[in-house]
């Protein structure tokens, strides 16, 4: 700029007004194109911090949810624990109690008083499990909008145009709570009951699994397989397909497996559309669940019925007893 000022002045000295305002003029521009310049550098200068700014306020958020919805998983999980606690202690207070029923008649009193005494706790576990399952389904709404996956059933069967091998439903997993009450076993003559369920998003099936350990009986397990059809990226329609029953014979190729068929799918429909009105339900879509939440570990579905299901994935298929 000095520079340009001295020419300015050597040419206004011999030069015509013409010349002068010409010098001007270039003056003017040449301090235009300075000013440019300086608020495009502070321009840029504001836009790259503000970049960084929305970056690190993004990491931030990012991090915050990812710790949110780590102690909602945390606090679902005590909740299921503490209720499997509360449904093992009524297990043994209704062991308890069959032994109360069956005292000597020669101390009649004792005996009394041992049943009144049982069912007194198994009053108290039950109101304690009532209150969990009113806490887990809480802690379920809670976690069901930190859903990591926004489209489960993508894949499933080909679903959206994506192959099955992508669909994040598919594996092994073991059934953690429910409020169902058909959906869980007791120990018996049968042994212990395993649960699981296998997910199989090319053939499109669920198979519900129980194997029963250490049984008396022929009975090893069962199957129920299920077929699925999505009907949205979250919702999937069932279909009961066939029972397999897995028993111990010493001709395992001819009485080893027995299957029997579920009826049509309109009464196996209009069956549970029944039994739904008379537990009050509003089920008017016949089978099928909505998933709430899916990550690498943890699945959550709603049934139509109004009934939750938590599952944890397993890294293979429980063995079945020889």
């Amino acid at each position: 700029a000095s520079c340009v000022s001295s020419v300015f002045k050597r040419a206004a000295r011999r030069a015509s007004f013409r010349e002068m305002a010409r010098c001007q003029a270039c003056l003017a521009v040449l301090a235009l194109l300075v000013c440019s310049a300086s608020s495009f550098q502070r321009s840029r200068l504001i836009n790259a911090r503000g970049a960084v700014g929305s970056v690190r306020l993004f990491e931030m958020r990012t991090e915050a949810a990812g710790e949110l919805l780590a102690e909602r998983k945390d606090a679902l999980r005590e909740a299921i624990a503490a209720y499997s606690a509360c449904v093992k202690q009524m297990e043994e207070l209704e062991a308890a109690e069959e032994a109360a029923d069956q005292t000597d008649e020669k101390r009649p009193k004792k005996g009394l008083l041992g049943a009144e005494s049982v069912a007194s706790r198994r009053s108290q576990v039950s109101s304690d499990m009532e209150q969990l399952r009113d806490t887990i389904t809480a802690a379920i709404e809670a976690l069901a909008p930190f859903n990591p996956t926004g489209a489960p059933l993508r894949g499933w069967g080909g679903f959206q145009g994506s192959p099955p091998e992508e669909c994040e439903l598919g594996g092994v997993w073991s059934l953690e709570y429910t409020d169902a009450a058909d959906a869980t076993f007791k120990r018996g003559d049968r042994g212990e009951a395993v649960t699981f369920q296998l997910v199989d998003p090319i053939k499109r099936n669920f198979v519900n699994a129980v194997n029963f350990v250490n049984g008396k009986g022929k009975l090893r397990g069962f199957r129920v397989i299920v077929k699925a059809k999505a009907k949205n990226a979250k919702e999937v329609a069932l279909s009961f397909q066939r029972v397999v029953l897995l028993r111990k014979s010493r001709f395992p190729r001819l009485f080893g497996k027995i299957t029997i068929p579920f009826p049509g799918i309109r009464i196996v429909t209009a069956i549970g559309r029944l039994l739904a009105y008379l537990r009050g339900g509003q089920n008017t879509k016949g089978p099928g669940f909505e998933v709430l939440f899916l990550d690498e570990d943890t699945r959550i579905h709603r049934s139509y019925d109004g009934l939750y299901f938590v599952h944890s994935r397993l890294s293979q298929e429980p063995a079945l007893a020889d």
